[in-house]
């Protein structure tokens, strides 16, 4: 080990500090997590504006789960970091909503029970 210490990400760190998240920490974990799950939910192949929306909702994910993190241990919030919270909470359900609420209707099997029923006689006949 060379022993170099990753920075601390904070919720109210530098924006060129967030660009340089150590990707062994919680925090890069997080931003990870929370990139997937939203890819997954427009389809698995998001468009360049959806991508940019998910990165988006993912650094705005992570700030706020600090603050609350903080808050949840019983730490002091100022004003300034409350008003943040807020911000970065109203931003984040706009960037969502922008997004899309409902997931994609793209799936991987048949929509509906007719369609699921000829899908298992036909793998069924197959199979024989």
């Amino acid at each position: 080990m060379s022993g170099v210490v990753a920075q601390r990400v904070r919720p109210h760190s530098k924006p060129s500090a967030l660009r340089k998240v150590d990707q062994r920490t919680r925090e890069a974990a997080h931003l990870r997590r929370v990139k997937a799950e939203l890819r997954e939910h427009v389809g698995g192949k998001p468009s360049i504006t959806q991508s940019m929306l998910i990165d988006r909702c993912a650094m705005l994910s992570l700030r706020v789960h600090q603050l609350d993190a903080a808050m949840a241990a019983g730490e002091a919030i100022s004003d300034f970091a409350a008003r943040s919270y807020l911000a970065w909470s109203n931003s984040l359900v706009r960037t969502l909503r922008e997004l899309g609420v409902k997931p994609s209707t793209k799936t991987n099997g048949p929509t509906d029970l007719e369609a699921y029923l000829a899908s298992r006689s036909a793998a069924n006949g197959a199979g024989k």
